[in-house]
């Protein structure tokens, strides 16, 4: 049986670095995985990264990349509203917003605190309260997505040309807007968004919530803060770049948005607080969908979230839960008819100031064919010793046409449009 379809385990943010408590180890090394490293074993291992060694990337940058996207990339502020069914008209600005408590430091605003207890009420009473604005060429409105965040969207004579003022971290300042360029509706738009956020600052910081809350010694919710601005854009759909039909199993405004813009069917996972249960639902709904995909991307969000938490011991207890769900699927995952491909999006590390980190990250390929190298376990180490080399993200999508032996031998044009695959309809040559 020939191989059918690709399936794409991205375990979020899942390589790491050394830590002393994990005796110099990474949390995927120290962990116990035999499954991941059976896999390895009887596989083809390497290094991927998404861009280039050295340089954090967002998911949301990694996701393009892998899927075969670059310059296309809208910003993730469109791709989180979309993801979320914020409807977007032709020409709108969608940027990151999140509530923050700041303070004034030398005449400019600083962060205090960024992570909040928050009843529903006292939510609902902030976000009622953020203005919306209109004026002859620009209108600015907030709309929530999900817990203290949501998008600010901009329509008029507006740009996306702008720079972040969000830090990503507390008892930091915030930065100033800055335009990117020099065009009448760029500087527009920075003038009319600063103002829009000293107003959102001025109501919030007297607003009746914020009072009880400093009554209380709970720091107040009292600014906006800014960050990925894009507008939507026109992109070619994954199963027309890549002949190659797909879907998405995922959690995450962010991971719809995505699939949405390239055309994937777009399956909602949830999130209950138990990382093997939300894994094997998704393993689950994956054979259901099997049949009718070629290309399937599951992502599971666990390895980050406990990275982010800056706990390397529960990231790699995290690992060992996934693991444990592989293997209770390694009998399907590993049949005959399926390229099983194992990697991440990019590295986050358990300890330190950075969101992200530069490294790359494992893969494991595993197919009918292909090479088995000597590599015995799946981690960032062993795997740089693997036969797959160091990959970069432009090559993975080559290299899952070229092993499920849909790729055209370079040189050849079939149709009107250049493919790297087989078209399945062409016209014939009539005589």
């Amino acid at each position: 049986m020939s191989l059918r379809r690709c399936i794409l385990l991205l375990l979020d943010g899942l390589a790491d670095r050394a830590h002393s408590v994990l005796d110099n180890k990474t949390p995927l090394q120290a962990a116990d995985t035999p499954n991941l490293d059976y896999l390895a074993k009887k596989g083809l291992c390497g290094l991927m990264h998404a861009a280039r060694p050295g340089v954090p990337l967002p998911s949301e940058i990694a996701h393009f990349a892998i899927f075969g996207y670059g310059k296309e990339f809208p910003g993730r502020g469109p791709l989180e509203a979309l993801g979320a069914g914020i409807a977007l008209t032709p020409g709108e600005v969608a940027v990151l917003a999140r509530l923050v408590s700041v303070e004034v430091k030398n005449g400019g605003l600083y962060i205090l605190e960024d992570k909040f207890n928050i009843t529903d009420e006292e939510k609902e009473a902030i976000f009622s309260a953020i203005p919306r604005v209109s004026t002859e060429e620009i209108e600015i409105s907030f709309k929530p997505i999900s817990g203290v965040r949501g998008v600010l969207l901009l329509k008029g004579k507006v740009s996306s040309h702008f720079s972040d003022i969000d830090p990503l971290k507390k008892n930091a300042p915030v930065f100033e807007i800055e335009p990117l360029c020099s065009e009448v509706a760029t500087l527009k738009t920075v003038k009319a968004l600063k103002d829009y956020l000293i107003q959102v600052w001025r109501t919030l910081e007297k607003h009746p919530v914020n009072e009880k809350r400093r009554q209380k010694g709970l720091p107040p919710l009292n600014f906006l803060i800014t960050h990925r601005a894009g507008m939507m854009g026109k992109v070619e759909p994954f199963p027309e770049r890549w002949g190659l039909s797909a879907a998405t199993i995922s959690s995450g405004v962010i991971y719809w948005g995505i699939g949405k813009y390239l055309g994937f069917h777009v399956e909602k996972a949830k999130e209950i607080g138990n990382v093997a249960e939300e894994f094997s639902w998704r393993l689950k709904r994956l054979r259901e969908l099997s049949d009718g995909f070629s290309f399937i991307h599951v992502h599971h969000k666990g390895p980050d979230e406990a990275a982010h938490r800056k706990d390397p011991v529960l990231k790699k207890q995290v690992i060992e839960a996934l693991d444990a769900v592989i293997g209770e699927n390694l009998d399907w995952l590993t049949s005959p008819e399926n390229l099983l491909v194992v990697t991440s999006d990019h590295a986050t590390p358990s300890s330190g100031p950075l969101v992200h980190g530069g490294e790359p990250v494992p893969i494991l390929i595993y197919g009918a064919g292909l090479w088995q190298d000597k590599v015995n376990e799946f981690s960032e180490i062993a795997c740089a010793e693997g036969a797959l080399g160091r990959i970069e993200a432009k090559d993975f999508m080559y290299l899952i046409l070229n092993f499920l032996e849909t790729a055209v031998l370079g040189g050849l044009c079939y149709g009107k449009v250049p493919r790297p695959y087989f078209p399945k309809k062409t016209k014939i040559f009539k005589v």
